[in-house]
């Protein structure tokens, strides 16, 4: 009887801590910490070398990178994308002549192609630098190997924005991410900057066009689609200023009018393939995004 009893507390206590917990999430659920996705990688993070074994030499030397189901590295005046496709080997006739063993084997083989697209802003300043502002309070941890082949892990801050300042004469190009999927770039030109200096050579891309004001880069997975701009005074974002690009052999530039009295921002918004939704699976692995065909 006495185990009777003590199993009855025990099941009270039990159901208890679930109401109770319930209800403390409910009550906090409003709060930000609470809307936070742990995991999602929206972040610029620190170059700390843990994409060396992953990139060639030369683009190893980056500042900044998002990593959030593909990369975007950030160099000082050139971004790059880093796509990835996986694909099931095909089946060949004379796969049929093999064993069992070899044909299941076969079935597990796997095909990867990889894409690099470059997007260098042309003529910059030279002595333009890079700032990240909001520093996150995730910590972004690599799973890495050293030259002992020892695993060890390397830990990367975040930050929520990163600036090119002054990277063409009265001229910051601001980086932060869409609140859905991608990122935004805000030009933000002083009065009097030369918006026609602002140009953006694209390279890797399988094709690059206009269509309905929007630019379309084909990469391996998928189109990078440029927004058409958002263009208005600084200091009155309702105070809308008309702006489209320009396109001419693989050189984006923007149409639009200079201003002698009033700050411009040009505000575009870039949606990567793929990605919509999408976080990193866990904060202690580098996110590749991969298609499985």
């Amino acid at each position: 009887m006495k185990a009777f009893y003590s199993s009855a507390i025990w099941i009270c206590v039990f159901f208890v801590s679930i109401v109770y917990f319930q209800n403390t999430y409910a009550q906090n659920k409003s709060h930000s910490a609470f809307n936070i996705k742990p995991f999602e990688r929206k972040a610029f993070i620190e170059n700390k070398g843990q994409f060396n074994s992953q990139l060639p030499s030369d683009k190893q030397n980056f500042n900044y990178c998002v990593d959030k189901g593909y990369q975007i590295f950030f160099y000082n005046n050139t971004l790059t994308y880093r796509f990835q496709k996986i694909t099931h080997r095909k089946e060949k006739l004379g796969d049929v002549l093999k064993s069992e063993e070899r044909r299941e084997e076969l079935e597990h083989e796997m095909n990867k192609e990889e894409q690099f697209i470059q997007v260098e802003w042309l003529n910059t300043n030279p002595n333009a630098t890079i700032e990240v502002s909001e520093k996150s309070t995730t910590i972004y941890s690599y799973l890495l190997k050293d030259k002992n082949q020892t695993n060890y892990t390397q830990m990367c801050e975040g930050y929520s924005k990163l600036t090119y300042k002054n990277l063409y004469t009265g001229i910051d190009v601001e980086y932060i991410f869409h609140p859905t999927e991608g990122i935004k770039y805000n030009i933000i030109a002083s009065v009097g900057a030369d918006l026609s200096q602002i140009k953006l050579k694209y390279t890797g891309q399988k094709s690059i066009e206009i269509l309905n004001g929007e630019v379309h880069i084909k990469t391996i997975i998928g189109d990078i689609v440029e927004k058409q701009p958002v263009s208005y005074h600084s200091n009155n974002s309702s105070n809308s200023i008309p702006s489209s690009y320009t396109l001419q052999n693989n050189i984006l530039s923007f149409d639009i009018r200079n201003s002698s009295t009033n700050n411009i921002t040009i505000d575009p918004w870039v949606v990567v393939p793929g990605t919509a939704g999408n976080v990193a699976y866990d904060n202690g692995t580098d996110a590749i995004f991969m298609v499985v065909l």
